[in-house]
């Protein structure tokens, strides 16, 4: 194989790499701005208020997270009901399910990157 063939195939190795790393981070961030609008309806507080809070955490996800389900739990389970009746029981499935989901997320951001090519 020349030179100019491997140089496009790791370019495009480390392009393919690049992109599904870039997705997992979108995907990841737009689920913590999700969870931070949760956190205003949650709480109830004006929206400024709210987002400041969760805003001064240093943009800590599982802080922000431990807030959130701090909040849900605060909450009275009245407060949903009649209309929403299992919004405690969701909120707090989410909450927990998005903690699990940051292990995994961390692996793909910080996973060392090595591209190996055999002759």
């Amino acid at each position: 194989m020349n030179k100019a063939k491997k140089r496009r195939e790791r370019k495009e190795a480390i392009n393919q790499y690049v992109s599904g790393v870039g997705k997992v981070c979108y995907a990841w961030n737009n689920l913590v701005e999700t969870l931070g609008y949760i956190f205003v309806d949650v709480t109830g507080i004006n929206f400024e208020v709210a987002q400041a809070i969760w805003y001064s955490v240093d943009y800590s996800d599982r802080t922000q997270m431990k807030m959130l389900m701090a909040a849900i739990e605060a909450t009275p389970k009245t407060r949903w009901e009649p209309g929403l009746p299992h919004a405690h029981r969701d909120l707090s499935w989410l909450v927990k399910k998005a903690v699990d989901l940051a292990d995994s997320r961390n692996n793909v951001v910080h996973a060392p990157c090595v591209i190996q090519y055999k002759n």
